[in-house]
């Protein structure tokens, strides 16, 4: 997953800040803070690895999604508050597919796909590469 620059809730655009300074939110230190005023979601990166950052940007998502869907947490039962997290997590993949789908090449065609490791890219590039070759034997 790719924490991005920006990302889309619903109606709302809001900036994703990591930074590597204190988070403070009603006295207390964070991981994480969403400012439904000025759009903005914070992420504190000194006090948490690529996967907790990941998890901080999902949890303030999910607060985005509460927020926008006016969903009421303390009142409502527990189906209302799940279809209104399962919609507006739905509409959140589909604004912003570029968070949740990683992107390789080969040759000069991009696929996409949920999950790219390291031995995947190598694999295509090596094929990429035999394909490239073979290429210009045929033409030659």
């Amino acid at each position: 997953m790719e924490i991005p620059n920006k990302v889309r809730i619903g109606s709302i655009d809001y900036d994703v800040i990591l930074e590597d300074k204190t988070i403070v939110l009603d006295a207390v230190q964070c991981k994480g803070k969403i400012n439904y005023e000025y759009h903005k979601i914070n992420i504190d990166s000194s006090i948490q690895d690529k996967q907790g950052q990941e998890q901080t940007f999902l949890h303030e998502l999910m607060h985005g999604i509460a927020r926008e869907r006016k969903l009421d947490l303390e009142n409502s039962d527990e189906e209302t508050i799940i279809e209104g997290f399962a919609i507006g997590f739905h509409q959140v993949i589909r604004d912003n597919p570029e968070i949740f789908i990683n992107y390789f090449k080969v040759g000069d065609v991009e696929y996409g796909c949920i999950t790219v490791n390291e031995t995947i890219k190598k694999i295509t590039e090596e094929i990429a590469e035999n394909i490239t070759r073979a290429l210009k034997n045929i033409r030659r």
